[in-house]
């Protein structure tokens, strides 16, 4: 599915380096699970103690969750380096979305690639998902 990635800029001069590099950014979080439908990165500063600091704020969208992720440290402070800033943001999302892809059921995550599921019986679809997914017990195999 591809997704809409937007990116907007508080407090910061816009660069082609800068959008050029936020984008990449968007698109890799896309790579790392397809059903990511919207992709919203923010860039702020604000001036702390006579420094600039730079926060990158990451939003994204799915169809069974919202990741939300930044770059602010443990202080809550930002960063004298707007890179170091959106790259901190991205890893902290990319680990949202392979927490999520963890926790969620493989029927779920491949659930946005598969066609619509008009004609076919409900009910058949819970006993081929219980016949994948879980075991004779009824909780989830771990693979």
């Amino acid at each position: 599915m591809r997704s809409v990635i937007t990116t907007a800029f508080v407090r910061v001069p816009r660069t082609g380096a800068l959008e050029d590099r936020a984008r990449g950014h968007g698109l890799q979080l896309e790579r790392l699970d397809e059903c990511v439908t919207r992709a919203h990165l923010i860039l702020e500063s604000h001036i702390a103690y006579g420094q600039t600091l730079y926060v990158a704020k990451i939003e994204l969208s799915l169809p069974s969750a919202q990741i939300r992720a930044d770059s602010l440290c443990v202080e809550g402070g930002g960063h004298q380096d707007i890179y170091v800033a959106l790259q901190q943001a991205h890893d902290n999302a990319a680990r949202q979305l392979r927490n999520l892809q963890q926790v969620r059921p493989t029927f779920v995550r491949h659930e946005c690639s598969l066609p619509s599921p008009r004609g076919i019986d409900s009910s058949k679809v819970a006993e081929v998902y219980a016949e994948r997914h879980l075991g004779s017990s009824g909780k989830p195999i771990v693979r």
